[in-house]
Parts: C-alpha cells; sequence; structure tokens
C-alpha cells in the first residue's frame, strides 16, 4: 500500500502538497505507512516549489499577512560579486535550513539566514573561516520575504531556538516579516523564546 514512487505525476503532486504545507503531508504519508515517493526526483522538486510559490502569492493576497509578504530588495548590488567571492574562498557553504549541512552550521555559531521568494528557508554561518558572510549571498542578490540571525542549538533533528532577529543591513527586513522565518523554522522543529 501506498504511492509509486515511479509515477510522475504523484511525485509532482506530492511535491506540491509537501511545499504547500512546509512538509506537513510528507509526515503525515510517512505516519500513515503510504510514503513511496521520490523525494530526490527532479518532478518532486518541481512540484515543491509550484506549492511554495502559490503558498507565497496566497500570502501576498492575504490582507492581514500584507506586509509580511513584503519583498526585500538587496541594497547593496554593486557589492555582490565580491561578497559571492569572499564566501567561497572561505568555503561558505548555503544550506537548506534542516538539511544536509544544517547541523554543521548551527554549531559553529549564529548563523544568518533568509526566505527567498519562493519560501525556501536557506542559512550559512555568520562568520566562516574568519569572513562575515553577507545575507545577499544566501539569496544570490535576489530579493527575500525576511532575512536575519538566529542561534539555534542541537542536532539531528532536535534544536532549540535561542534567540533569533531580523538583523540584515543588506535587506532590511520589517519586524512583521520575521513571522514567516519563525513559521519556517517552527516546521523543522524550531522555535524561538
Amino acid at each position: 500500500m501506498g504511492l509509486d514512487g515511479s509515477d510522475d505525476a504523484e511525485n509532482f503532486l506530492a511535491g506540491f502538497g509537501d511545499g504547500l504545507t512546509f512538509g506537513l503531508t510528507r509526515w503525515i504519508r510517512g505516519k500513515l505507512g503510504i510514503d513511496g515517493v521520490n523525494t530526490g526526483s527532479g518532478v518532486y522538486s518541481a512540484g515543491g516549489g509550484a506549492g511554495k510559490v502559490v503558498l507565497v502569492l496566497a500570502t501576498l493576497g492575504a490582507g492581514g499577512e500584507a506586509e509580511a509578504a513584503e519583498l526585500f530588495e538587496n541594497q547593496f548590488p554593486e557589492m555582490l560579486a565580491d561578497e559571492l567571492d569572499a564566501a567561497e574562498a572561505a568555503g561558505a557553504t548555503v544550506v537548506r535550513a534542516g538539511g544536509a549541512g544544517f547541523d554543521a552550521a548551527v554549531n559553529e555559531g549564529t548563523i544568518k539566514f533568509v526566505v527567498t521568494e519562493s519560501g525556501d528557508l536557506m542559512a550559512v554561518g555568520h562568520t566562516v573561516n574568519g569572513v562575515e558572510i553577507s545575507h545577499a549571498v544566501i539569496s544570490g542578490g535576489d530579493a527575500v520575504l525576511t532575512a536575519g540571525e538566529a542561534d539555534v542549538a542541537g542536532s539531528a533533528g532536535n534544536y532549540v531556538g535561542l534567540r533569533i532577529a531580523n538583523w540584515s543591513g543588506h535587506f532590511t527586513p520589517s519586524e512583521a516579516s520575521l513571522s514567516i522565518a519563525r513559521e519556517l523554522f517552527a516546521r523543522i522543529g524550531i522555535t524561538f523564546p
């Protein structure tokens, strides 16, 4: 019993649902023992991206949440090429929050994060090999829904949020926009005081 992971339509739709619900539907499939979805397929990834886009567009249309869905532009685009070069030279790696490499980033100290326009929560160590990494490096210079810094303790899915703030000179996000990051962190089990 379960979904056939070789079926492109099922993989796309599962990805769409997982993107729209920040992984809740994946968790439910796992609990029900019907998770035969190929989450490594390109079709699943495309569905996940589409689900996140729908979520962002729906949020933009919600009157009470319009401020939280504002896009924040990079205030220093002329610095991006040098910042990308410096991050690469330092060995900085941008990771999906909760994904591969996330434990290493949080256990090095403060992380910087952004929520991309498509709803992805991405992070990098605040400082890597003595080089402070800019928020613009995380997004590749693209506009974001929010950005900031966080201190997180733990590993392997057992995390405790210690501190979160909307500190980013490159994007200057609003305090209200931080609710987007809080929600995405909570979806991977990280809540902040």
